[in-house]
């Protein structure tokens, strides 16, 4: 609640102050929270594909990403094999970097307009 509040401040103030020109502006409130698990894995290879990245690169990410599972083990007891179909692995120093890169087309498209 405390950023909220700090956020509202900071836009009111950005409003409220400086020379009373006519300009338009636009404020853009994004929540992340839960976003690494929210990166869609087709989504994200998509866009590496339309960056300037080398397909060895792109071969690694796959291999980290496609057709991945995982295993709940619950008081020793394994459970089958989860295919994961979306997020990237927390933990991972790739991760934020993989996460921000999703990003850049919302980014491109906001700088556009």
């Amino acid at each position: 609640m405390q950023h909220q509040v700090m956020l509202v401040r900071d836009l009111h103030h950005l409003v409220t102050t400086g020379d009373k020109e006519d300009r338009e502006g636009l404020a853009n409130i994004l929540d992340f929270a839960k976003c690494f698990d929210r990166v869609n894995t087709s989504y994200l290879l998509q866009v590496l594909e339309n960056q300037t990245f080398g397909s060895k690169f792109l071969s690694w990410i796959r291999l980290l990403y496609v057709d991945s599972k995982c295993s709940l083990i619950f008081n020793g007891w394994g459970q089958t094999a989860l295919k994961l179909t979306r997020g990237v692995q927390q933990g991972d120093p790739l991760s934020p970097f993989l996460f921000a890169l999703s990003l850049e087309p919302l980014g491109n498209l906001l700088r556009e307009h």
